[in-house]
């Protein structure tokens, strides 16, 4: 698939905007809050942004080109919508037995999901572990986590494969490659890293969510704590997870960017690290840009 970037999603909603047969009649009006603003301790939002910096990263294509971005991105859309959540253990109980789980080897401390780890009797060169996640919390059919999940699949080097996802009438499993380094906070808590080592993981990172616009999906909760560490030969690299927030930030239908309603001012943390946008606490009628919020995330 082509490059795209949110620089293309601006042309794309341009060229929206100045066709009409390229779209919809929008109607209604949202306001979006995107920085340059700031949030002052008494909660006055200052709306200072000029309006002519989102024309400075607009990318010149042309209208061939953009359609056939556009084309692509909704081919995307619709098969992460199709695609199904887990499988039902009845329906196939040979694939979910060949996943074996070492349930007396708990990998973490969590009561929302159980970690342990797993191997594929007909790939056991391949080390994997199981998320064990209650029914009453992962919906087994209809969550957007778990679609994301599966269409992702072992597709990108630096995302977290997931193998398989199935569900009893009481738990769903999540079968995904082991990553045995930890996070990126507690690598760098333990070890000196130095600047060209950062950099590496950062074209890592940057890669797997030029990959994640490719797909249409926003990640929306970019942290050190979802940056896990793997050895791949003889580098040690970078594997993205933590898809829970994730979103469709297309609008198929629309040719627009689906914003976000932005979160309350007070959920703003005024201490501690802090890796969301500004941009993501606003009042109630405002909106914000995902694929905006997730560049600032990175930067940060």
């Amino acid at each position: 698939m082509p490059f795209f970037n949110h620089s293309m999603a601006q042309s794309m909603r341009k060229s929206s905007n100045n066709d009409p047969s390229l779209t919809k009649l929008k109607t209604k009006r949202i306001q979006i809050r995107s920085m340059p603003g700031t949030t002052d301790p008494s909660q006055t939002v200052a709306r200072s942004a000029d309006p002519t910096i989102s024309l400075k990263y607009t990318q010149k294509i042309s209208q061939r080109k953009l359609l056939f971005t556009r084309s692509l991105l909704r081919s995307q859309i619709e098969q992460l919508s199709a695609q199904e959540g887990a499988l039902s253990v009845r329906q196939v109980p040979k694939l979910f037995d060949a996943f074996q789980i070492d349930t007396n080897n708990k990998l973490n401390d969590d009561d929302e999901v159980q970690m342990f780890p797993a191997k594929n009797t007909m790939m056991p060169e391949y080390v994997m572990m199981a998320c064990i996640y209650s029914a009453k919390i992962v919906d087994p059919k209809n969550s957007f986590y778990l679609k994301v999940l599966r269409h992702l699949g072992r597709k990108h080097p630096y995302i977290v494969n997931t193998w398989e996802i199935f569900s009893d009438d009481v738990n769903v499993f999540i079968f995904q490659e082991f990553v045995p380094r930890g996070n990126l906070i507690s690598y760098i808590e333990e070890n000196s890293v130095n600047e060209k080592q950062l950099c590496f993981w950062a074209r890592q990172i940057y890669r797997a969510l030029d990959f994640l616009g490719d797909s249409g999906i926003s990640h929306r909760n970019i942290k050190p704590n979802h940056l896990l560490l793997k050895p791949m030969g003889n580098e040690l690299c970078i594997k993205l997870t933590g898809f829970k927030n994730s979103i469709i930030y297309w609008n198929i239908e629309e040719n627009d960017v689906n914003f976000c309603r932005c979160l309350p001012i007070n959920q703003q943390k005024s201490d501690g690290p802090n890796f969301q946008a500004p941009e993501v606490y606003g009042n109630d009628n405002e909106f914000f840009d995902p694929i905006i919020a997730d560049i600032w995330s990175y930067g940060a």
